[in-house]
């Protein structure tokens, strides 16, 4: 290498050979100034550079400011003093150890060109190409942002065992950066955004609470939006221990809506609102602690209960039931007192009505209460009286649309059956008929028409109308066995004292004793043999019938006596 004096020396470190392309290890630069192209073999010397004039020529152009060097490679290059100006450029600069710079464009560009704040360091030119910055290594790759108080107060750092980009702050890791995940460096220390500060929206496919989810800050209104597809259904998962409890679900077919409870994990039952038909299903109990409304004042509202045994509504005051509805087989409504049941009205599903106590229609200030019993033509509707569930009598109107009373024994046995007929409105009674109270009376007929009262009996027994006083009979029409009709006379003991009697056979009045002229106090007599002085009044007669020709037949008492006449 030859040796020379300039404004400068550049000093390369001895190699034994140079071959072609093969550079020194180090390159140093104190000072220069401008050089001639046969002045750089004193300087460099021409093995460096191969004693390609190409190179010599680009050397010298880029420490004279004129040209661009094409390549410049050394291990260590220290530079007290380097100025490239607008026209000087590196394409390619390559050393181990680069100082004493306070700015570096590579790539061309001019450094005026860029941020004020960012002008030391210049890659690229303003084009259509792509640019960028490479840092190799195969253990960690850290770009730190250093102040007074700390080397490494913000760094982006890549670590290559794990494939981790690291964002620090404050001098520590904040997030960690993989192929599958982005999380905080330490559980529980970042927050996204502020109250101040706010993301304007987010985008996931997925996402895991741990804690609290709040919506909105109180000041505007919010909305959750979950658009899904038709495809798949739409969830809300609810887990405690990792198992799940409940579920909301937006089914995607049918568009209904469910609230599902799960027990162990396993599915349980459902609430489900029914997107087709506005039904709401509910699988058990309601409890609402206000009001629980159907309907909008629009189309027809319904409440159904499909259970396995059928369903209940339960009625509490201060948390004490005091009513109940239920229905399975049977329909019913419950009374409670202290929580506990004292009786139901029960609607049998084979039909009938059981009242526990006092059925009442209408009112005082009612119009007209009506109470009625529909029926189809060829059916029966009956109201019944049971005691200790034992029917013992029932108003009917049959098939022929007859009203009917019955009664029933203590077995629950129809006995006998009075009948009104629907055709004539004639009565039919089976047995004794018994008027109480202050006015007693029983009327048939109301002035039109024909009226008739009808006792109806069997050839073996008697059929009466009997007369009471104060409780106690004292006169009875009787039709007996002979089919002879009797007026028969009572004491005050109820003890029978004479019969009248009109013979069925014959037509003829059988009298016991007298008969009384009314508007008079005599009476007419009847007996065998001569009557006695001591009966009668004076101006009664007395027919006797055992009198023979020879003897008298009447008698009239004058006198205190007896005369024949």
């Amino acid at each position: 290498m030859s040796s020379g004096t300039s404004g400068g020396n550049i000093i390369t470190d001895a190699a034994a050979t140079y071959a072609a392309r093969t550079w020194v290890d180090v390159v140093k630069v104190n000072a220069y100034g401008p050089m001639a192209d046969a002045s750089l073999d004193t300087y460099v010397g021409a093995n460096w550079f191969n004693n390609v004039d190409d190179n010599l020529i680009q050397i010298s152009e880029w420490f004279n400011g004129t040209g661009i060097a094409t390549e410049i490679k050394a291990n260590t290059a220290t530079f007290t003093n380097l100025n490239v100006d607008d026209t000087g450029y590196i394409n390619n600069l390559e050393v181990s150890n680069l100082s004493g710079m306070s700015t570096l464009v590579v790539g061309g560009e001019a450094i005026s060109n860029a941020d004020a704040n960012a002008a030391d360091l210049g890659v690229g030119t303003i084009e259509a190409v792509a640019h960028g910055i490479s840092i190799f290594s195969t253990s960690v790759a850290k770009l730190s942002f250093v102040d007074v108080a700390n080397v490494g107060a913000g760094y982006v750092q890549y670590t290559h065992a794990s494939d981790t980009l690291t964002l620090g702050t404050a001098a520590s890791n904040r997030l960690h950066l993989t192929s599958s995940a982005l999380s905080p460096a330490v559980d529980n220390a970042v927050t996204f955004g502020s109250g101040a500060m706010r993301y304007a929206s987010g985008h996931f496919i997925g996402m895991t609470l741990y804690s609290t989810a709040n919506l909105g800050n109180g000041l505007a209104s919010t909305t959750l939006t979950r658009n899904h597809s038709t495809a798949t259904d739409d969830l809300t998962v609810f887990q405690a221990n990792s198992v799940v409890q409940w579920r909301q679900i937006h089914k995607a077919t049918s568009g209904d809506f469910a609230l599902q409870r799960y027990v162990g994990g396993v599915f349980s039952n459902e609430t489900l609102f029914a997107f087709a038909t506005h039904d709401v299903s509910f699988p058990a109990a309601i409890t609402g602690a206000s009001t629980l409304t159907l309907g909008s004042g629009s189309g027809s509202p319904s409440v159904t209960m499909n259970g396995a045994t059928g369903g209940s509504i339960v009625f509490r005051a201060a948390s004490t039931q005091t009513w109940g509805i239920a229905a399975g087989t049977d329909f019913q409504i419950d009374r409670y007192s202290g929580g506990v049941l004292q009786d139901s009205v029960v609607f049998a599903g084979a039909g009938g009505t059981t009242i526990p106590s006092t059925l009442t229609v209408g009112s005082s200030s009612a119009a007209g209460p009506l109470l009625s019993l529909s029926k189809s033509a060829g059916g029966t509707s009956s109201f019944s009286f049971f005691a200790n569930a034992v029917v013992r009598w029932a108003f009917l109107c049959d098939s022929s649309a007859n009203m009917l009373f019955r009664r029933y024994n203590s077995s629950g046995i129809a006995q006998a059956t009075a009948t009104f007929s629907s055709t004539d409105g004639n009565w039919n009674m089976p047995w004794d008929v018994t008027l109480s109270g202050a006015t007693r009376t029983f009327s048939v007929g109301d002035n039109t028409g024909a009226a008739t009262i009808v006792i109806s009996k069997t050839t073996g027994n008697n059929g009466t109308l009997e007369f009471f006083s104060n409780g106690v009979r004292r006169f009875v029409w009787k039709m007996n066995t002979s089919q002879n009709l009797a007026l028969e006379r009572y004491d005050a003991s109820a003890v029978l004292q004479d019969t009248v009697t009109i013979a069925n056979a014959t037509g003829r009045w059988s009298f016991p004793a007298q008969i009384g002229v009314d508007g008079s106090s005599a009476s007419l007599r009847m007996g065998t043999g001569v009557p006695s002085n001591g009966v009668g009044s004076n101006g009664d007669y007395f027919f006797r019938t055992d009198a023979a020709a020879a003897t008298a037949a009447l008698y009239v008492r004058i006198g205190g006596a007896w005369a024949a006449v």
